[in-house]
């Protein structure tokens, strides 16, 4: 993408949000995901979560680590619901949890490796290009009515 594309872009943003809340920094989600959640079995505490993942995830090889009582005190639930979220976003196949130990040998923070989403999502994207495009095919071979037709004329 052009610097020129990139600059306007955000300044479509920053007309839409506000320059503190886009200073503040934003996150790409992609449509396929929204919109296809009950599809992919996530609940709406499951999307929060993931949502919340993605807002730290800046660079696809850099995983995110956000500590579970950080995501439980952002979405006001508890660490237990947000371990049971990621046991699901698990077996859903968006994320994989990754152990992640300090250098004198204790736990830490879990790395959450999010780079199978796009695999995830690809077929469901690919649904939603299928549709644009077929409702774009109609549109260009629907008949299209030419002038004003017949006006009715008065019988006295």
């Amino acid at each position: 993408m052009s610097a020129i594309k990139e600059e306007k872009d955000i300044k479509k943003h920053v007309e839409k949000w506000g320059k503190p809340n886009i200073d503040a920094g934003w996150t790409i989600i992609p449509n396929s995901l929204l919109e296809n959640q009950a599809r992919l079995g996530l609940t709406c505490i499951d999307m929060m979560v993931l949502i919340n993942l993605i807002t730290h995830w800046w660079e696809k090889d850099n995983a995110p680590h956000p500590a579970k009582k950080r995501l439980a005190n952002i979405l006001g639930v508890s660490t237990k619901t947000i371990q049971r979220s990621m046991v699901n976003l698990e077996q859903c196949g968006v994320l994989k949890r990754i152990d992640r130990y300090r250098d004198s040998g204790g736990r830490t923070t879990n790395n959450y490796d999010l780079t199978m989403i796009a695999d995830v999502l690809t077929p469901f994207s690919n649904e939603i290009l299928a549709e644009k495009k077929e409702k774009a095919l109609s549109e260009i071979n629907r008949p299209r009515k030419r002038g004003r037709g017949l006006l009715p004329t008065s019988s006295t």
